[in-house]
Order: structure tokens, then sequence, then C-alpha cells
């Protein structure tokens, strides 16, 4: 499933983007409770099953990205206002690009997610103040 959710965020402009999200779900419905991992407690200390250990890991890599790319996101302020901007069609402006539409990826599955009802309200609101709270510019939104 890590290549299913990677598929996902990988490409914003994907065509079946709004496929994933729903295989994502189905996934999590059809786990057996018999899978654990003994490694990963809920707040009881009890081993999690099925498609609640499925959910662990799928917002575990959404939220190790969407931090990521927000490092990635403020380096790339940092080069725009010391005014060393990369110029189209070099190495590092691909970068740049790719991590672009990688953030712009994330955020639409999280989106879709939480319209299949797999993330709370309270880690939605998060998210979003997260979102605009960093904007520096209107130019970022």
């Amino acid at each position: 499933f890590k290549l299913i959710y990677e598929k996902a965020v990988g490409e914003d402009n994907w065509s079946y983007m709004y496929v994933h999200p729903r295989l994502c779900h189905e996934m999590m419905v059809m786990f057996s409770p018999k899978v654990q991992d003994d490694g990963i407690k809920n707040a009881k200390e009890e081993s999690i099953p099925g498609g609640q250990l499925f959910c662990k890991y799928l917002f575990n890599w959404c939220q190790e990205d969407f931090e990521h790319g927000w490092v990635a996101k403020e380096a790339m302020a940092l080069t725009k206002r010391s005014g060393n901007e990369s110029e189209p069609y070099s190495d590092e402006y691909y970068v740049v690009q790719k991590a672009k539409c990688q953030s712009l990826g994330l955020i639409k599955f999280t989106g879709e997610l939480f319209k299949l009802r797999m993330l709370t309200e309270r880690i939605m609101h998060e998210c979003l103040k997260r979102l605009l709270g960093n904007m520096v510019t209107p130019e970022d939104v």
C-alpha cells in the first residue's frame, strides 16, 4: 500500500487521483483484524488491528510528507527572497517543480481522505491552519 500512497501524492495531475483515496478506504475496510504490528500500540498499549493499522501507517506517511514538504517549501522561499531563484530548465528548477507537484498532490489526497471520513476534523483543521499560517504573500496561494 506504500506504492498506492506514493502514486497518489506523486502526480498532481494524474487522471486517477481520486481512485487512490477510495482504494485506501476499501483496503482499510477489508484488512483482517488478525493483521497486527506489535511495534505499534494505541493509547491503551494494545496492538492496533487490521484497518486501523493500515490507517495508522497511511496517516504517518501523510504527516511525514506534509512536514517534509514544509521544510522544502521554506527552503524555496528563502531562495526566492535572496534573489537566487532557479532558472527555468535547470536541475534545481525541476526539483522545485517536483516538490510543488507533490505538495499539491498530498493536499488533494488528504482532502479526499477527509471526504471519505478517514481523517478527523481536528486533523484537517490543523492542516489548514498550517497551510494558511505559512503564507508570506498572496502568490503563495
